[in-house]
């Protein structure tokens, strides 16, 4: 059983992403990452992280939306 604690980050900047993976990694996070609020969505159902950092102004689909669209996945 895997007891790492996994975090997504959602967030259109690729340097953003990747700085979030450099700083949660060392720290025994699995962080996985996504794009867009879209890409985000499918990887959240798919994946179901602990934590989901979420970037809110975002092309394709927005911060907000992705996280309503999200929490109705997991009820």
């Amino acid at each position: 059983m895997n007891s790492k604690q996994k975090i997504m980050v959602v967030d259109d900047d690729e340097m953003s992403r990747q700085l979030m993976e450099a700083m949660l990694t060392p720290r025994g996070y699995d962080v996985i990452t996504a794009e867009n609020g879209e890409a985000g969505i499918a990887l959240a159902v798919r994946e179901k992280p602990t934590l989901i950092l979420l970037d809110v102004m975002m092309p394709v689909v927005d911060g907000y939306t992705a996280l309503s669209m999200i929490k109705t996945t997991r009820q």
